[in-house]
């Protein structure tokens, strides 16, 4: 894309000189780059793939005139086998002087993030839990670039083969150290973790990962899933990758079910319901593993979560509504998976009152009777 989204390069070519252009990544479609290749271009058919179509404000399924060829979430790929089966341990997050850091941690406690202790506990962890195959090719994803590097420095330290990949490293700098994590024949150059922040978050391919470290809070079910999936491409000889998400006191934990269960309803008993059975209800011979103390806390974000949030409500609907190209009726929101209905009628009265209130196009006007 980035380089056929150059005049020099797209004027080469007829208009009408492709049959079929495929967009990766089509969630991105909206932007300037995107859409000059598609105003230029006059195939036959434009076919958009992506695996995150409703993280941003801007409606993709416009572009393709709501025709959704197909769709497939994590729990219906991992039933139809398409996904290296996956063993998800929620491990609670090391408490540090009776401290254990909350979605604020911030600087003040930066010291924390990447001290000796804290290093100690995660590499005791990722031993116990262990992984697939000969030898560890690992990902751990962090929530700052200053902890990436430091917790890379600190592995090093204690005898692990580590490096850091950040946005804003060269393309050929990132090929080097993934082919430094992969390479099973120069044991010299291997490496055996790479720290990142959120670069792998999508279009990065490596199947041989088979161990993911999880040393942030989760900020969003979709960021959650696309971090999760960069360890559940198949490869030959690995038979499942490890999850190991350190779960503090954040705010954010009522996350975690709803992006494993893939149910977006919102529902406080569907959450809580997940957490104590996800492991039963995952399909395949993956699992899901909360310890004690994880359980609790994420409970504790599941009551508190604002989750009939003004704010959450219209962000659910407008997808929906971008989804299907109309306003939704009330069925559809159960029907495509989207928010538990009931959180519009508990927070507006009805769903007259909300489209009313939030929806320019809808115009219906009732009388007192």
């Amino acid at each position: 894309m980035q380089t056929m989204a150059k005049p020099e390069i797209y004027t080469q070519y007829a208009k009408n000189a492709f049959n079929v252009i495929v967009l990766d990544e089509c969630h991105h479609a909206g932007a300037e780059s995107y859409q000059r290749i598609m105003r230029y271009f006059t195939p036959g058919f434009w076919l958009g793939m992506t695996a995150s179509p409703d993280t941003n404000n801007y409606d993709i399924y416009s572009i393709f005139h709501h025709n959704i060829a197909y769709e497939i979430r994590l729990q219906q790929a991992l039933e139809e086998d398409l996904l290296c089966p996956f063993h998800y341990f929620g491990i609670t997050d090391i408490e540090i002087n009776g401290e254990v850091f909350d979605d604020n941690a911030g600087v003040k406690n930066f010291a924390n993030l990447v001290s000796d202790a804290l290093v100690n506990y995660v590499i005791e962890k990722a031993d116990y839990y262990g992984f697939s195959r000969e030898r560890v090719k690992g990902l751990v994803f962090c929530s700052r670039k200053e902890e990436a590097r430091e917790l890379s420095c600190k592995f090093n330290e204690r005898g692990y083969r580590t490096e850091i990949l950040l946005g804003d490293d060269s393309l050929g700098r990132r090929e080097e150290v993934i082919n430094r994590l992969t390479d099973d024949e120069h044991t010299e150059r291997q490496l055996d973790y790479i720290f990142t922040v959120d670069i792998f978050n999508e279009g990065v391919d490596i199947p041989e990962i088979n161990q993911v470290i999880m040393l942030r809070p989760t900020q969003s079910p979709v960021v959650f899933i696309q971090q999760l999936g960069r360890g559940l491409r198949k490869c030959e000889g690995k038979e499942y990758v490890v999850i190991l998400d350190f779960i503090g006191n954040y705010m954010n934990n009522f996350m975690i079910p709803i992006a494993l269960s893939g149910d977006r309803s919102y529902n406080k008993d569907s959450m809580r319901r997940y957490v104590r059975e996800g492991a039963r209800v995952i399909p395949g011979s993956s699992t899901i593993h909360f310890d004690e103390i994880s359980k609790k806390r994420i409970y504790a974000s599941i009551d508190a979560a604002r989750t009939n949030d003004m704010k959450l409500l219209k962000e659910s609907y407008t997808s929906l509504k971008y989804k299907i190209g109309r306003i939704p009726t009330i069925s559809e929101f159960k029907e495509y998976g989207s928010i538990d209905v009931m959180k519009i009628f508990e927070k507006c009265g009805s769903y007259h009152n909300f489209l009313k209130k939030y929806e320019k196009e809808y115009q219906i006007q009732l009388t007192p009777n």
